[in-house]
């Protein structure tokens, strides 16, 4: 996955581009952050979410497997005077260390393959504060649509609505299935959006 992204990476300007992604902008105006909440980034590629959520006063820690994604995502945040802990790391080999407030993804969690999600995703839900929040986007696979031309080999599908099943016993504050808005490409991209949260007690 690194080498793929690299390439993209490597290229002039922003792959993705300079604005949040619709996910971010869709966790931030239903939550907004409390002073010093903390948010883990799941694949931060060339930081725009981070950099958004860094702005916005949270304490921002992102990891990626790309070492030009994360390159250009130092910088950014260097250029903007944001503290921000960018780390390079694989999805299906990173384990939180510290407790955290927010896990966010964004079009990451393809990577992990389904004998992994159980324990990935439980290893982000242990390090998760009571009353936390964790914001997903998931591409989903539909018979009906095309796969993504633009995939790489290490691309895993998830199911249509499999995530809910990965907090049955979290509440689920926001669930929909929709066509993504944000991508490069012409081809259409159905995703699963959620964003649950640890009980309290």
């Amino acid at each position: 996955m690194s080498k793929f992204y690299d390439e993209k990476y490597g290229a002039k300007g922003s792959y993705w581009g300079k604005h949040p992604s619709s996910m971010a902008r869709i966790l931030f105006q239903k939550f907004l952050p409390q002073d010093g909440d903390k948010l883990l980034e799941i694949g931060s590629g060339e930081g725009r979410d981070a950099i958004f959520f860094a702005r916005n006063g949270y304490q921002v820690t992102g990891f990626d497997a790309s070492a030009e994604g994360l390159r250009k995502a130092k910088a950014w945040a260097a250029d903007e005077g944001l503290a921000i802990d960018f780390l390079q790391a694989d999805i299906n080999s990173y384990r939180p260390q510290e407790p955290v407030d927010v896990v966010f993804s964004s079009g990451a969690l393809h990577y992990i393959p389904l004998d992994l999600r159980e324990e990935v995703i439980s290893s982000y839900k242990r390090s998760t504060n009571p009353g936390g929040i964790h914001s997903h986007m998931v591409p989903v696979q539909k018979p009906h649509i095309p796969t993504d031309p633009e995939a790489d080999e290490l691309e895993q599908d998830w199911g249509s609505g499999e995530i809910l099943t990965y907090y049955h016993d979290w509440d689920i504050e926001f669930f929909v299935e929709e066509i993504l808005d944000d991508i490069k490409s012409d081809y259409k991209f159905v995703v699963n959006r959620l964003i649950a949260r640890k009980p309290s007690a």
